[in-house]
């Protein structure tokens, strides 16, 4: 019998080049049904979010951290 995959919620900490590059191939992965990015530069963000097709765009990691939909966090301050 095989196992049925995980899914994954996807918490994204820090949004420079490296969480960016993780955010883009997590949105590719099928697993992954759930992506929030949180960065202290809300610009920064949300220009993340938006290319990795955030459902979740915060600020504060704290706040990220806290929603039920996340099973696994990158953090790439």
């Amino acid at each position: 019998m095989r196992k049925s995959p995980k899914r994954i919620g996807l918490a994204i900490i820090g949004a420079g080049r490296v969480g960016l590059f993780r955010g883009e191939v997590a949105a590719r992965h099928p697993q992954v049904d759930f992506i929030g990015v949180a960065d202290l530069k809300p610009e920064r963000a949300k220009l993340v979010g938006d290319k990795c097709k955030a459902d979740f765009v915060t600020g504060d990691y704290r706040e990220l951290l806290k929603r039920p939909e996340v099973t696994a966090a990158i953090i790439s301050s």
